[in-house]
C-alpha cells in the first residue's frame, strides 16, 4: 500500500514540496536563494573558521565515536579523508523480507530524519550510478575503501552543511564565497549529523 505525503506550496515560489520539507513554509531552494543573495564576502572566512573547528572537534573525539558508534564513526572517517565507504546494506521488502548487499559508497553528509529520527548519510552509491540516502541503522557492516578520485571539473565542490538543505546533492562552482558566506555550504564534507 502506497501511503501519500502530505504537500504544500513555498510561500516565496509557489511550488509544491512535502511539508516536511519546507521551513516555515518555505521551500529548500529559496531559502538558499535567499541567503546567497544576503551573503556578505567577510562571511567567507567566518564559515571556513567554523569549517575547520567541527574537524578539530572530530578528530579530538574520533576514538570515543569509534566506540560508542561504529559504523556513524567510520562514515564520518569516509567523508573527511575522501574514501569510499563499503557497506553490507540491509534492504527490507515490501513482502517482509530483507536483502543485505554489499554497496560502495562516497558520503558527502549526514542528518537525522526528521520523520524517524533515524541518522541518514546522503552519499554516492557506484551501484546505482546516484546519490542516494541510507539509513545508518540498515548497516551490518562497513569498511574504508580507496580514495575517492579528484573531481576532473574546474571549480570547487560544495557540501551541504546545514538542516535546511540536507536534500541537497554536493554541486560543482566556480565561484563558492557566495555559497559558503551563508553557513549552508561547506567547502569539504563535514563530520556532524545536520539537525533540525
Amino acid at each position: 500500500m502506497e501511503t501519500k505525503v502530505e504537500e504544500a506550496g513555498c510561500k516565496l515560489c509557489g511550488e509544491l514540496y512535502p511539508v516536511g520539507d519546507l521551513t516555515d513554509g518555505v521551500c529548500p531552494p529559496c531559502i538558499i536563494e535567499a541567503h546567497r543573495e544576503n551573503a556578505e564576502p567577510e562571511d567567507v572566512s567566518e564559515a571556513l573558521a567554523h569549517e575547520d573547528n567541527l574537524y578539530s572537534q572530530y578528530l579530538s573525539v574520533r576514538t570515543e565515536y569509534f566506540d560508542e558508534n561504529p559504523d556513524l564513526a567510520m562514515v564520518f572517517e569516509a567523508m573527511t579523508f575522501r574514501r569510499f565507504l563499503v557497506v553490507r546494506y540491509q534492504t527490507d521488502l515490501p513482502d517482509g523480507t530483507s536483502i543485505t548487499r554489499e554497496r560502495k559508497l562516497l558520503p558527502s553528509h549526514v542528518y537525522q530524519a526528521k520523520s524517524t529520527e533515524a541518522i541518514c548519510v546522503v552519499a554516492y552509491d557506484t551501484y546505482r550510478k546516484e546519490v542516494r540516502t541510507f539509513r545508518v541503522d540498515k548497516f551490518r557492516a562497513c569498511r574504508l575503501g580507496e580514495c575517492a578520485p579528484e573531481p576532473k571539473s574546474k571549480g570547487v565542490t560544495l557540501y551541504p552543511a546545514a538542516y535546511e538543505v540536507r536534500r541537497a546533492t554536493p554541486m560543482r562552482v566556480q565561484n563558492p564565497a557566495n555559497y559558503l558566506a551563508t553557513g549552508m555550504w561547506s567547502s569539504r564534507p563535514l563530520p556532524q549529523v545536520l539537525m533540525q
